[in-house]
């Protein structure tokens, strides 16, 4: 009896302190709780991502054998047409009141080349722009920019599909180095 009465008194005497434990232990694992919900949630939201990544590709895909055959239009648009010498290039194609309008081609004077649809003097529609150094851009053009869906291949064969927007990468995407690594 001497014993139990001992292990009361030092139960009474600590019983503020197990709460107080009991307390905390109990917020510790509502906001674990908490955590793993909103882990959940981010979860969630990448595979939505991911899905919404699949889908652009597969729009960018479709987009660029879209683009290829307006390549291959503006290959027959621009034949036997002059080249017409601009400031930073030359440019042969389709005009509308002097201005480049519909297909057409436009070399530049450091080697790179545009391929494509143009509104009213600017790269508008879609297109493929091929740079001197190897690299390659197909998708959407918007005010002589990148601008909406595309594909960057880089001279070093790594390639970027997702959106543009003012000619940079921005919004969703996949960049795929050769290493296999995907970003």
């Amino acid at each position: 009896n001497l014993i139990n009465k001992k292990k009361k008194e030092e139960l009474v005497k600590h019983k503020p302190q197990i709460e107080s434990q009991n307390k905390k232990i109990k917020l510790q694992n509502e906001k674990i709780a908490k955590q793993n919900v909103q882990v959940e949630s981010q979860k969630t939201q990448i595979e939505s991502q991911k899905v919404e990544i699949e889908r652009e590709k597969t729009q960018i895909e479709l987009q660029k054998v879209e683009i290829n055959a307006i390549v291959a239009r503006v290959k027959e648009v621009v034949k036997g047409k002059k080249w017409q010498k601009v400031l930073k290039g030359e440019y042969r194609g389709e005009m509308q009141n002097g201005i480049w309008h519909g297909l057409g081609e436009c070399r530049l004077n450091n080697g790179n080349i545009y391929q494509g649809q143009w509104q009213d003097g600017k790269r508008i529609g879609l297109g493929e722009y091929r740079y001197k150094s190897g690299a390659i851009y197909q998708g959407q053009w918007q005010d002589s920019t990148f601008g909406g869906l595309g594909e960057f291949r880089f001279n070093d064969g790594a390639i970027y599909q997702g959106q543009f927007q003012d000619g940079e990468r921005t919004g969703l995407g996949e960049l795929r180095f050769n290493d296999g690594n995907i970003y």
